[in-house]
């Protein structure tokens, strides 16, 4: 999942100048219609009952010359009541409400949002990786 632009600009100011970061306190996973972008300008799912759902993440793992991290918990958003648009991205985000981006990535396909359908993140599924 590539960084935010808030992302980035956290990780140089903390390694490369010595400054102090605010840590998030959790990470939730949001869903999107469009590209967030790194500036943060997607459409995030609207529908009725969806919210950010919170994740926890394993330890880094060495593989390839990248760190990477899995979602550790099932993640279930609310069932979709009537048909709501789609779905083609995720990100995580410092907040269930606001908060800033802090990684985002396109799905593996587009998900539409229909009546009865309940977006569900298996454990191990969602991967975020530092290279």
């Amino acid at each position: 999942m590539p960084k935010s632009n808030t992302s980035k600009t956290m990780v140089l100011n903390f390694l490369a100048r010595n400054q102090s970061v605010t840590q998030p306190a959790q990470l939730y996973l949001a869903l999107y219609a469009t590209n967030p972008t790194d500036a943060d300008t997607g459409t995030e799912a609207s529908y009725s009952g969806y919210q950010r759902q919170a994740v926890t993440f394993s330890a880094p793992q060495l593989s390839g010359g990248s760190a990477i991290i899995q979602n550790s918990n099932l993640i279930q958003f609310a069932v979709v009541p009537s048909a709501s648009g789609s779905i083609a991205y995720a990100a995580l985000r410092s907040a269930q409400s606001g908060g800033d981006l802090i990684y985002y990535g396109p799905l593996a396909a587009t998900y539409q949002l229909n009546q009865g359908v309940q977006p569900i993140i298996p454990i191990g599924s969602l991967t975020v990786a530092e290279t």
